[in-house]
């Protein structure tokens, strides 16, 4: 059985290699200035003390150094704490699908800007720009710690004056569409701190970003307007049609489509109208109140884009469009209650007795 060798005892620190005392010294005068009241960075020996009695907790603890390197940085667990929570990855993988490409209004977070923001400028030095590279090793163990990133990394380049760029992200997630989803939220996070994505390369789970530092990058004064616009340039390298043109589904093309009050869809001929609207009210009929299946029938031709509800309570309407598809909606409604015109391009319906 081996022991803890007595003589070894007392030459712990001094048999600390010379260049390793040199980094170490260097460490503590970097962050004695910054944080001059903690008394861990005040001498050497306070240092090795505070850092070896830690070391020895973890250890108590059945862990190992490794986990405390990996463990999220608390401020950042701070921060996102309010606005995260635990979920089923396959399940929400699949339904988060239909939201990837709608735009974020930024200005309805404002608080959670504010706070990356702080977060991002706190203990770094803005005039070097390899302190990125510190806050990027904290944001890569945060990520990791949600078991949807495998990898996070920013390469500084010192070529700027070349390629009009000052780094280089690599991103690469487990799950397509939540990495979509994370890497919507980092164009976000590098508008917010003043960077601007010139390059951006995404397929699948890999991404890369190349980014310029504009001169929001320096200024501490958080000028809420110009950043949310570099964020809203950011985004629209991820959210353009381009991109959504060439998804494998035409869903997310469709659901841009709608949102346009003067698109409406078109049948051939009112059979095939029928048949679409038949399977609709199946479901009201199912699942709905009974007594509100004509305001249920048409709020369906108002997100169609057919007609314009303009009283709820006394079912009248005002077809918006003229085609061949305003005589199937009056057929339509014929068939279900009694139509009656009140001018000026309105309509109302009354149910039908019996």
């Amino acid at each position: 059985m081996s022991h803890y060798n007595e003589k070894r005892k007392g030459r712990i620190i001094s048999n600390i290699p010379l260049k390793f005392k040199k980094e170490i010294e260097k460490y503590l005068e970097e962050m004695h200035q910054k944080f001059p009241d903690k008394d861990e960075f005040k001498s050497a020996s306070s240092f090795c003390y505070y850092t070896l009695k830690n070391a020895m907790e973890i250890y108590k603890h059945g862990r190992k150094l490794e986990d405390f390197v990996k463990k999220p940085d608390k401020n950042i667990l701070d921060l996102f704490k309010d606005y995260r929570f635990m979920g089923f990855i396959p399940l929400y993988e699949k339904n988060i699908e239909w939201d990837k490409y709608k735009e974020t209004k930024y200005e309805d977070f404002p608080e959670l800007w504010r706070a990356i923001y702080r977060w991002w400028y706190k203990d770094i030095d803005k005039d070097n720009i390899f302190t990125l590279k510190n806050k990027a090793d904290l944001l890569n163990n945060f990520l990791k710690s949600n078991n949807l990133t495998k990898e996070f990394s920013i390469d500084i380049t010192t070529e700027k004056f070349k390629n009009n760029r000052d780094a280089i992200i690599e991103y690469v997630g487990k799950y397509e569409n939540f990495h979509f989803i994370n890497i919507k939220t980092l164009l976000a996070i590098i508008g917010i701190i003043g960077g601007e994505v010139i390059d951006l390369d995404f397929i699948g789970v890999y991404a890369r970003i190349e980014v310029r530092l504009t001169d929001l990058y320096k200024d501490r004064k958080y000028a809420k307007k110009r950043r949310i616009e570099l964020m809203k340039k950011n985004q629209k390298m991820l959210l353009n049609f381009y991109r959504i043109i060439n998804e494998k589904s035409n869903t997310h093309l469709w659901i841009k489509i709608s949102e346009n009050p003067d698109i409406f869809p078109s049948f051939e001929n009112e059979e095939k109208f029928n048949a679409w609207i038949d399977a609709l009210v199946k479901d009201i009929e199912k699942y709905g109140d009974k007594e509100n299946k004509l305001n249920s029938i048409l709020k369906i031709f108002e997100k169609c884009h057919y007609i314009i509800i303009d009283d709820e309570s006394d079912l009248k309407f005002k077809i918006k469009n003229f085609d061949k598809n305003n005589d199937f909606i009056i057929n339509y409604l014929m068939k279900i209650g009694n139509i009656k015109r009140n001018g000026n391009g309105f309509y109302s319906i009354e149910k039908r007795n019996g």
